[in-house]
């Protein structure tokens, strides 16, 4: 399958190009533009799948843009905003415009791949190349993880945490920030819900390697949350 097509605006030229190369080898296909205008003429002309969007921008500002999106088709564009602007109410203006989710400057880049391909599952835009967690090979349009000759499924919610804890490998995240980034800063899930789905892909990680430990694990942090651990292939 093709790559996500993404759309970068954003006017700082050297961030823009050290965020193109960052998300092209993370296996998106990575388009620029520097202003407002130039992002809703190329929007008009279709096929992009997600845009990144900054708010400050020479020409129409980031609202505007998001808004132009919302009005162009039944089925809108995801918008990632991507700004420095921190305020609450930069933020509740930003999802009254239209975006999807909402990322301040500085961010850690693994965290925007994260909640980009959240956008794109949610949207039902996510992409199905395989791909590998130490010696596990991991196909994303099954939904499968497969370890010489054994093979588990996962559910469509043990998937988007499994794939939510692999953005950031070795990092713990709170249970919070797991359903922010697994299902949306709007989900409506409670820790309970985290953990029992924790507790499902655990079981499953072990199956794949019944005489050892397993080559991926989810390492419980007391008073913190999760991690997500890999052993090298």
């Amino acid at each position: 399958m093709a790559p996500p097509r993404v759309l970068l605006v954003e006017d700082d030229a050297a961030l823009a190009g050290a965020l193109r190369e960052y998300l092209s080898g993370r296996g998106f296909a990575v388009e620029t533009v520097f202003g407002g205008e130039a992002a809703v003429d190329r929007l008009a002309r279709g096929e992009v799948d997600l845009v990144v969007l900054d708010l400050m921008l020479p020409d129409l500002d980031g609202y505007a843009v998001a808004r132009a999106v919302r009005d162009m088709e039944a089925a809108p564009t995801p918008v990632l905003m991507l700004t420095a602007r921190s305020e609450s109410r930069d933020k509740l203006r930003g999802f009254a415009a239209g975006a999807d989710d909402y990322v301040v400057k500085p961010f850690d880049p693994d965290e925007l791949v994260a909640r980009m391909r959240a956008l794109l599952r949610r949207t039902g835009r996510a992409w199905g190349e395989p791909q590998h967690l130490g010696p596990v090979a991991v196909d994303r349009a099954r939904r499968r993880l497969s370890l010489g000759e054994r093979t588990v499924y996962l559910s469509p919610r043990e998937f988007d945490l499994l794939e939510t804890l692999a953005a950031v490998p070795g990092r713990p995240l709170s249970r919070s920030e797991l359903v922010a980034r697994a299902w949306g800063v709007e989900a409506e899930r409670d820790d309970r819900t985290v953990d029992t789905t924790v507790a499902r892909l655990r079981r499953k990680l072990e199956s794949l390697a019944p005489a050892g430990r397993p080559p991926v694990a989810i390492a419980t942090l007391w008073g913190v949350g999760y991690r997500l651990d890999v052993s090298p292939p």
